[in-house]
C-alpha cells in the first residue's frame, strides 16, 4: 500500500485514468498500455481565429436569447400550469439542431463559423435547460409531482424524438434531392 501524497499546488496529478490537467474543451484518452498508439487530442489552438469563433458564438447567442425571450412574451404560460412555451422552444431547438448538424456535417463543405454561430450560439441561447429545470423544481416544491414528471420526461423524450425526426427528415430530403447520395 502506498502512503498518501501531500497536497500539491501543481494541479491534478496524473493517475491511471488522468493525463495532465482536465480541460472542458477536450477529453484526453489515456493509452490502453504503454505500447498503445492512441494519442490524446491536441488542445484547441488559441489566437485570432479562436477569438473570431468566440465572437461568432456570441453573435449567435445575441440573437438566440432574445428570440426565446420574445416567444416567452408572445406566448406566456400561466403560473402553475405546464410550461408549454419552454417545452416548444426546447423541442423545436432539438429538431432544428438535428437538421442543421446533418447539413453541416454530412452535406455542406467545411466551414469554420456556421456550426459555432448556429448550433452553439443561436440554438444554445434559444433552448433553455435552466428554465426547464426551474419549472420542474417549482412543480416539485408545490407538490405537483405529475406535472414535474410530465415536464422532465415529456421534454426529454419529445426532444429525443424531435432530434431523431430531424435527422431522419434531413437525410430523407437529401436522398430525394440526390439519389446517389449516401452518408459518408
Amino acid at each position: 500500500m502506498s502512503s498518501p501524497q501531500p497536497p500539491s499546488d501543481a494541479g491534478p496529478q496524473p493517475g491511471p485514468h488522468h493525463v495532465g490537467p482536465h480541460h472542458a474543451w477536450h477529453h484526453e484518452v489515456p493509452p490502453e498500455d504503454e505500447g498503445s498508439s492512441v494519442e490524446a487530442p491536441a488542445a484547441p489552438a488559441s489566437g485570432p481565429g479562436t477569438a473570431r469563433v468566440v465572437a461568432v458564438i456570441a453573435a449567435g447567442g445575441f440573437l438566440g436569447g432574445p428570440t426565446r425571450y420574445l416567444l416567452g412574451q408572445a406566448f406566456p404560460t400561466a403560473q402553475h400550469t405546464f410550461p408549454a412555451t419552454t417545452f416548444v422552444i426546447n423541442v423545436t431547438g432539438s429538431f432544428v439542431l438535428a437538421v442543421l448538424l446533418v447539413c453541416v456535417i454530412e452535406v455542406w463543405p467545411p466551414t469554420r463559423y456556421v456550426r459555432p454561430f448556429s448550433a452553439v450560439g443561436f440554438l444554445g441561447a434559444y433552448t433553455t435547460f435552466s428554465t426547464w429545470m426551474v419549472d420542474t423544481d417549482r412543480f416539485l416544491a408545490a407538490g405537483r409531482y405529475g406535472l414535474a414528471a410530465l415536464d422532465v420526461f415529456g421534454s426529454l423524450f419529445s426532444g429525443l424524438a424531435a432530434t431523431a425526426l430531424g435527422i431522419f427528415l434531413a437525410r430523407a430530403a437529401l436522398v430525394r434531392r440526390s439519389p446517389g447520395w449516401s452518408r459518408a
